[in-house]
């Protein structure tokens, strides 16, 4: 079984026994559906709205400040409790008031990257999984149309059509990828 984002257990696909993979192919079975999709589209733009807090950061205002990551946690914790339990010793230029409520912020937003984060790994596999498993189906849809193109009219069209897809990812391969392919063989 694998664990879910949300606590439930789904059953891990059939393995690929070298069978017909497309038959065989089918990670997930679901709708979202217009209604539903309105209503995680308008509480999603509700808590964009709660945090009216967050900006985004232009490209030089990030190579301009210190990134901090969970691992200087600890050294932000004892500063904050030195510069509260010592406020006559910080220097005047230090604003405590700020450094409180960007220190709470910190903390605050630390809690919510985390629920969104698995929220948002939660979506991003099913989306793949969702993408997998409607281009495996499609691959039988262009094998069957290949197939079949001379006995239904204007099939031969459309199967031509959807190969070009799979002439368009090769011309797209950087030269660099061309370069590292040539060297393989």
């Amino acid at each position: 079984m694998i664990p879910s984002y949300h606590g439930r257990a789904y059953a891990r696909p059939e393995p690929f026994d070298g069978g017909n993979p497309m038959a065989s192919q089918n990670l997930v079975s679901g709708t979202v559906g217009p209604e539903k999709l309105s209503r995680i589209l308008g509480k999603i733009a509700e808590i964009s709205e709660e945090l009216d807090v967050c900006k985004p950061l232009l490209p030089e205002d990030i190579q301009g400040i210190i990134k901090v990551g969970n691992g200087y946690s600890p050294f932000l914790d004892r500063a904050f409790r030195v510069a509260n339990d010592n406020p006559e010793l910080m220097p005047r230029l230090l604003n405590l008031g700020e450094l409180n409520q960007d220190y709470s912020l910190a903390l605050d937003l630390t809690k919510i990257c985390e629920k969104l984060e698995i929220l948002f790994r939660g979506v991003q596999d099913t989306l793949m999984a969702a993408r997998s498993d409607a281009m495996v189906a499609s691959l039988e849809v262009y094998a069957a149309a290949k197939a079949n193109s001379d006995r239904v009219p204007g099939l031969k069209v459309v199967a031509a059509d959807m190969g070009e897809v799979f002439k368009r990812s090769k011309v797209q391969a950087s030269p660099a990828a061309k370069a590292a392919q040539g060297a393989k063989l």
